[in-house]
């Protein structure tokens, strides 16, 4: 291969560098057909997905008492005088005042978590687990 011929299969591969990094965009038409393009679909399909929005209130943070009950929460679970049930039961309320599934709960299911969570001080080690096994069930409910 000569000189010049080298010379323009390099120029040749600098142009088409760029288009090679160009992004490939699928759409699928309304009659259901695939095409793949280098520009975006245009209307040709349906929009992406998007991901379903939170809850209002909680689409800005939790809520002021939301946000001191967490507080507490986390003081529990690196108190060293703390029972393993403890921190377990705070982690688990936490994690469903982040979700915004607290306000699910009925206000006899807070009363009957409030019990619980007094048996979880309990020195009896089967007491505190059995509480915090009604505690999971209560969450997951």
């Amino acid at each position: 291969m000569s000189e010049r011929a080298i010379a323009l299969v390099f120029a040749a591969a600098l142009i088409a560098a760029p288009a090679a990094n160009a992004e490939l965009f699928k759409c699928v038409g309304p009659d259901g057909k695939t095409t793949y393009s280098d520009t975006k679909c245009g209307g040709l399909g349906p929009e992406p997905a998007k991901k379903a929005a939170e809850p209002e209130e909680h689409a800005k943070g939790p809520s002021p008492e939301e946000a001191a009950r967490l507080k507490a929460l986390e003081k529990i679970t690196v108190d060293p005088k703390t029972t393993n049930e403890q921190k377990t039961a705070a982690q688990l309320e936490a994690g469903n005042i982040r979700r915004g599934l607290e306000a699910a709960l009925t206000a006899a299911d807070k009363e009957k978590r409030a019990a619980l969570t007094k048996d979880l001080a309990n020195p009896d080690p089967a007491r505190r687990s059995k509480a915090l096994r009604e505690i999971r069930t209560l969450y997951r409910e």
